[in-house]
């Protein structure tokens, strides 16, 4: 059987199934308590295996529960770091961006300001 939609996701490795269906039993990793602490644990070890595989600083590795959320955090944190006291922050980006990208840079540009290029493809 082939895949063809891989514009909207991707079938997970079996390796990455396992790994995953050994850490959903896992419990809050913000909790203090036994489990939580190994839930932390094993969080700790992936960003840090992340990291390294991407040679960068754990701290700088942000996992997310899609690519919605990805997109929005590194828009909005890039607008905001970029944004200074004498005005917002300008974005570039294109007509033909996925609507997670789109709706975060008009909402950018309604609630805070932010001036938006649109560049043609």
């Amino acid at each position: 059987m082939s895949y063809f939609d891989y514009a909207a996701t991707q079938p997970m490795r079996q390796s990455a199934i396992d790994a995953w269906v050994a850490a959903s039993g896992m419990l809050n990793a913000g909790a203090q308590y036994t489990s939580g602490r190994k839930s932390r644990s094993v969080l700790d070890d992936a960003r840090e295996t992340v990291a390294e595989l991407l040679g960068c600083e754990p701290i700088e590795v942000v996992f997310t529960a899609s690519g919605t959320e990805a997109d929005n955090i590194a828009i909005q944190g890039l607008f905001h770091a970029s944004s200074n006291e004498a005005g917002a922050g300008r974005i570039i980006s294109s007509p033909i961006e996925h609507s997670a990208v789109r709706d975060t840079v008009a909402r950018l540009e309604e609630q805070h300001g932010a001036t938006v290029d649109l560049m043609p493809v």
